[in-house]
């Protein structure tokens, strides 16, 4: 069951993938952006190393809430890592903006999960940056800020 979850990942990111190079607008090429994001957040949620890694540029770069950076492969070595058990991860804000071949994501994210066996429940603002390159998207830098929580 596992595997046949992340085929589809997998499919539906290729899918996605082969789509958004045909867009020629700055509001297509947002939008294009806005669906890989939203991919993302459905891979990560099930530690799809493999459907992440198709998002990410090779030389990617991560600048994690607590001032960590960390490359491509390290960014995917933590979230394939099981110590984070999600129970939700998606994107409840978000701003695209195109600029010819680069587009900036600037959003919230909330994550729910468990961490040891504790929940945890973050509210997090992401800054992105998009890049239409080797015949598609991917993301080559993303940075995120823990936020305090709405009630």
């Amino acid at each position: 069951m596992r595997r046949l979850i992340a085929l589809a990942g997998v499919l539906l990111l290729a899918f996605l993938l082969m789509g958004v190079h045909a867009a020629k607008t700055a509001d297509d090429k947002a939008e294009a952006v806005i669906n890989l994001e939203n991919a993302w957040n459905y891979a990560e949620e099930r530690h799809d190393g493999v459907a992440l890694r198709l998002l990410l540029a090779e030389t990617f770069v991560y600048t994690d809430y607590d001032g960590t950076i960390m490359d491509r492969d390290q960014w995917l070595r933590k979230v394939q890592s099981l110590a984070k058990e999600y129970r939700h991860l998606s994107n409840v804000e978000q701003n695209a903006r195109a600029y010819g071949d680069a587009v900036v994501v600037i959003g919230v994210y909330l994550e729910k999960m468990k961490i040891k066996g504790k929940d945890v429940d973050r509210r997090v603002r992401f800054t992105d940056t998009w890049i239409f390159q080797n015949s598609h998207w991917e993301c080559v830098a993303s940075q995120s800020t823990l936020t305090a929580p709405r009630f």
